[in-house]
């Protein structure tokens, strides 16, 4: 086996005039000075859209990209966005403030979408691949819902109905594509990334959390895998007892397996997650 070294950089550390790390030309920067520090590894975070607390360990979706490493100077050459109200989004703190993000990122992301090609073969391929569509389901009725929690909707939503869920995307078509967009867009440019450390021999290596958050498109579409009540709340949640990190232990509020369904079922649910992070 070959000896290797490499860097932890989570995206949303590395240097941004943006308030954040994204996958735009600052991380390209990053890998070729992993190629000029004579580095292999890349290590990150998870990539996923982070929910409440905006954790990289807790997200809304566990097979996501997070919209907001989509990066704007990408969009400006795509010419979805201009100069300007590229501008507007500008953020030189040393810390990311997650709600200044909330407030300037997804409008100027709406902008992109608005002036975005919805009918290029590319983005109708990604759409019918279905990969995200209860992704987008799932954020379109949050925003519907006032951000709360999907066991706070309307029962007909909380336990995904077939026929209300049906309607409810007719109603809500144009915020849905939204979401499909900015995967679409996030995974694209993330794949043009990877591509540029592969060609410069940088591996990256990635991080997959055991944990998924309550409040998620996972716990959403297959409840019968997560130990919850009637009601979704979870019976039991996932923590660590006392440790050299912490004298009281953490709480960390996760639900945990219902690992006698996952085995009934095959462990497919774990097998597809995984696929997806090694692809």
């Amino acid at each position: 086996m070959e000896r290797k070294s490499g860097i932890l950089m989570p995206v949303f550390s590395i240097p941004s005039e943006y308030g954040i790390g994204d996958f735009g030309e600052n991380a390209y920067a990053f890998i070729d000075f992993l190629k000029k520090a004579g580095q292999k590894v890349w290590q990150v975070l998870p990539l996923v859209q982070t929910g409440f607390g905006n954790s990289p360990y807790s997200s809304v979706c566990g097979n996501s990209f997070s919209p907001y490493y989509i990066a704007p100077d990408i969009l400006v050459k795509e010419g979805l966005i201009t100069n300007e109200e590229a501008d507007f989004s500008l953020n030189c703190e040393k810390y990311v403030n997650y709600g200044f993000l909330y407030s300037v990122r997804y409008p100027l992301l709406t902008k992109a979408f608005s002036r975005f090609d919805k009918g290029c073969k590319e983005f109708k391929e990604f759409k019918n691949n279905g990969e995200y569509y209860d992704y987008a389901v799932f954020m379109a009725l949050k925003n519907a819902y006032g951000q709360k929690p999907f066991y706070e909707w309307g029962e007909e939503y909380a336990r995904k109905e077939e026929t209300a869920i049906k309607s409810f995307s007719e109603d809500y078509k144009n915020e849905i594509e939204f979401w499909l967009f900015l995967q679409f867009q996030a995974e694209k440019q993330w794949k043009n990334l990877k591509d540029y450390a592969t060609k410069n021999g940088i591996t990256i290596l990635g991080d997959m959390p055991l944990y998924v958050a309550l409040d998620s498109v996972d716990v959403w579409k297959n409840p019968q895998f997560f130990d919850l009540d009637e009601n979704y709340r979870p019976v039991s949640v996932a923590g660590v007892p006392p440790d050299y990190f912490s004298e009281d232990g953490q709480l960390w509020g996760n639900p945990v397996y219902n690992y006698n369904a996952l085995k009934k079922d095959g462990f497919s649910w774990w097998a597809e997650r995984i696929k997806k992070s090694l692809h």
